[in-house]
């Protein structure tokens, strides 16, 4: 479970960088330690942007990841 910023409220570590705020701080869509939750269906932006995306954001039209590879690369590289 992921506690949202100044905040009681807790939701799953899934809803994580998922393009839905859940948090009233919106820090569930900027947790910036994505890679590190061991999801491996993620998609992993370049290895210079360390960020690991839902696949609801994945050929979604809008550029997550810096040069926007999650909606033009295929397959997806999946997080490790």
């Amino acid at each position: 479970m992921y506690r949202c910023a100044n905040s009681s409220k807790c939701i799953s570590k899934y809803r994580l960088l998922d393009g839905i705020q859940d948090c009233l701080a919106n820090d569930d869509e900027t947790y910036g330690n994505s890679c590190s939750l061991g999801h491996h269906y993620r998609f992993q932006c370049s290895d210079d942007w360390p960020k690991c995306l839902s696949p609801l954001l994945i050929h979604d039209d809008y550029e997550d990841c810096p040069v926007g590879e999650e909606e033009i690369q295929f397959p997806w590289r999946i997080a490790q």
